[in-house]
């Protein structure tokens, strides 16, 4: 593993990157400053992460949520709202929300069998 120190500005930027390319998505559908609040967001859980459970590539392209507010059901928005990572920006006349869980924190799981239940 190479550690590598990035500002929040670069962080916001891999996020969208990779976001985009998982979801093969126009990174311009989504406002740069809401990607900045997701950076600010993730930026503290990003030196306790736990790369043996799930890289922070993979977390982006499978468990990262991100959507309009409006299209979702009252029960949907509480679900997300409980998630490790929770962000809502408003965009316009819509609110973006990016909402994701980290499977480690809350939890008093090992690694190994995180890695189990990933599997």
């Amino acid at each position: 593993m190479v550690k590598i120190e990035l500002d929040e500005g670069t962080f916001s930027t891999l996020i969208g990157g990779l976001y985009s390319t998982y979801r093969n998505i126009d990174v311009c559908t989504v406002p740069p400053y809401f990607w900045l609040q997701l950076a600010h967001t993730l930026a503290p859980y990003m030196e306790r992460w736990r790369y043996d459970i799930q890289s922070i590539e993979e977390w982006i392209g499978t468990n990262l949520i991100i959507t309009a507010e409006e299209i979702c059901t009252e029960e949907e928005i509480e679900y997300f709202k409980t998630n490790t990572i929770f962000v809502r920006v408003e965009n316009g006349n819509v609110n973006l929300i990016g909402a994701g869980d980290i499977l480690w924190e809350n939890s008093s799981d090992t690694s190994s069998e995180k890695e189990k239940d990933i599997r």
